[in-house]
């Protein structure tokens, strides 16, 4: 069985500071430092940041960051797909062995390396620090193949917004009934399920391509940049280029 590992982004550098102004998003981030001095806390849970431990922050985790003193620091940004797309929100800590601390090593040095090597580099480390994470830290997934089917669907046409009754007839349902299904299987409409998931895909357009606004919008299924800017900032709190300026200056 394969996965995919898709790194956003790898960096390595002494922090003056560090101020996270925007906390929740849709990917994995591994932190280390050299030096004590940061620590990150969620849902009264509280991790130190120290040369002993890497923390892995798990998606969609609100956090808060308190730094006392500047830090050389590796962070990384990253998702992983099926089968190791659900994970539990929370933090995780994962002891630096004497094999993890020479992957630390060897990721700092393949940052500024060729794309080529430095994924390679950067993909053991990831798989070594998931490895190591406990078996509660995965959701299981969908099992009913109706729902599998109409979440694939989702995925593959946010460009072209699918209507309640696409989705039932892709479930073989009714739509009466498929909305009532769904809304007691996840805790939310298919409709918002769907603009949750479309607007995510724009905030990590946003975030990590130098496309236009527009082009975000056109591509999540927004009929134009008003109305995208609308619906995201109702959603995130901000527009979408504050939010672009929010996310890279963090």
């Amino acid at each position: 069985m394969q996965f995919a590992v898709n790194i956003l982004t790898a960096r390595y550098r002494k922090l003056p500071d560090w101020e996270i102004l925007v906390s929740e998003r849709p990917y994995w981030r591994l932190w280390w430092s050299e030096e004590a001095g940061i620590s990150v806390e969620t849902e009264g849970e509280e991790a130190e940041l120290t040369p002993e431990r890497v923390v892995l922050l798990a998606p969609h985790t609100t956090f808060n960051p308190t730094m006392r003193n500047p830090v050389h620091h590796l962070n990384l940004h990253f998702q992983l797909e099926a089968p190791f797309d659900l994970a539990v929100k929370g933090i995780y800590t994962i002891p630096v062995t004497a094999a993890l601390a020479e992957e630390l090593e060897a990721a700092k040095g393949a940052i500024r390396q060729r794309r080529r090597r430095r994924i390679l580099v950067l993909t053991r480390l990831i798989n070594s620090a998931c490895l190591a994470l406990p078996d509660d830290a995965w959701r299981e997934p969908v099992s009913d193949a109706r729902f599998v089917g109409v979440m694939s669907a989702m995925e593959q046409h946010q460009g072209e917004p699918l209507s309640n009754v696409d989705l039932a007839a892709i479930a073989n349902m009714a739509p009466t009934a498929f909305v009532r299904s769904f809304s007691q299987r996840f805790g939310i409409s298919p409709q918002a399920h769907y603009l949750e998931m479309r607007l995510e895909k724009a905030s990590l357009m946003l975030e990590y391509e130098k496309c236009s606004i527009e082009h975000v919008a056109e591509t999540c299924g927004f009929c134009d940049r008003n109305y995208f800017s609308t619906v995201f900032r109702k959603k995130l709190g901000v527009p979408p280029a504050t939010f672009r300026k929010m996310a890279r200056e963090g």
